[in-house]
């Protein structure tokens, strides 16, 4: 299991090691200063912040700092990287102005690449700045930027993923695959992870207010983000689960949080997807 595995499964102590092993075999391989090592000064940077070390958290940061500033015309995508982790240690040290500004500058490095993958990097971005903005009181702008954030999944999802016709032992149906694009299982999974806190907190303030459209909104994008993503994971019932609760959600909206009537419409179509897939139990005979 790699660093980021461990990470994203929330074992932070074991992220540790591998992401060591990883910067080892870099340096052997690269040398000493090479741009190729950031990202596994980075993984153990983030690790520490899991583990609570924030200062060896920051020593691993300015490392990679170090590396990225010496280098020349470095890629946004290595930017963003640096200033995302520098966030995230900013927050665990309730360095609030000082997570924003990263998480910011996260978000334009993220804008400046023309790589499908740097949207959700970006959605990524939003969330946690949406955390900081909680942690000022600013409920409206963490809900504008968990919208932003929801969004850019859903559309990225709706674009790229698509029913195929399949029939094996297991299925006989359709499954979700994404189309002229392989999104790495990480990647996924940092997206589930971020759905599902985004939908945590749509039922936390609809307990508070039942009316609010914006949030009903938003657990509308959510849900239909999440639907695509476990029919491409093929989670079949929480996907049909999540299409049900989407298209409840799109019927507390008013016209001033309207869901458009195509994104309404491809969820509709996916529950009728979901509704063909027949799943077998696959035996295994003793």
């Amino acid at each position: 299991m790699t660093a980021h595995k461990f990470l994203l499964n929330g074992k932070p102590s074991l992220a540790i090691p591998a992401a060591m092993q990883s910067l080892r075999l870099g340096t052997e391989v690269y040398g000493d200063g090479s741009a190729k090592l950031v990202p596994s000064f980075l993984l153990l940077a983030e690790a520490s912040i899991g583990v609570q070390k924030l200062i060896q958290a920051q020593d691993y940061i300015s490392q990679g700092e170090w590396v990225v500033m010496r280098a020349e015309n470095s890629s946004p995508q290595l930017l963003s990287a640096l200033y995302r982790t520098m966030g995230h240690m900013y927050f665990a040290r309730n360095l609030i102005s000082s997570a924003q500004y990263a998480f910011a500058e996260h978000i334009y490095q993220c804008t400046k690449s023309n790589e499908d993958k740097m949207t959700i990097h970006c959605a990524t971005g939003c969330f946690h700045l949406g955390l900081v903005l909680q942690k000022l009181d600013n409920i409206d702008g963490q809900l504008a930027l968990f919208q932003k954030a929801a969004s850019m999944w859903q559309q990225f999802l709706m674009i790229t993923v698509r029913p195929t016709q399949t029939k094996d032992k297991c299925s006989d149906g359709l499954k979700g695959k994404f189309q002229n694009f392989d999104l790495q299982n990480s990647i996924k999974d940092e997206g589930l992870n971020i759905l599902l806190a985004m939908k945590k907190f749509c039922s936390e303030q609809l307990e508070q207010n039942e009316e609010d459209v914006k949030v009903w909104k938003l657990n509308f994008t959510v849900h239909h983000a999440l639907a695509l993503l476990y029919f491409v994971g093929d989670r079949f019932q929480e996907a049909k689960q999540c299409c049900k609760k989407g298209l409840s959600a799109a019927k507390k909206c008013s016209k001033e949080a309207k869901i458009s009537s195509e994104e309404e419409q491809h969820l509709q179509e996916y529950l009728s997807h979901l509704d063909t897939i027949s799943i077998h139990s696959c035996t295994t005979k003793q």
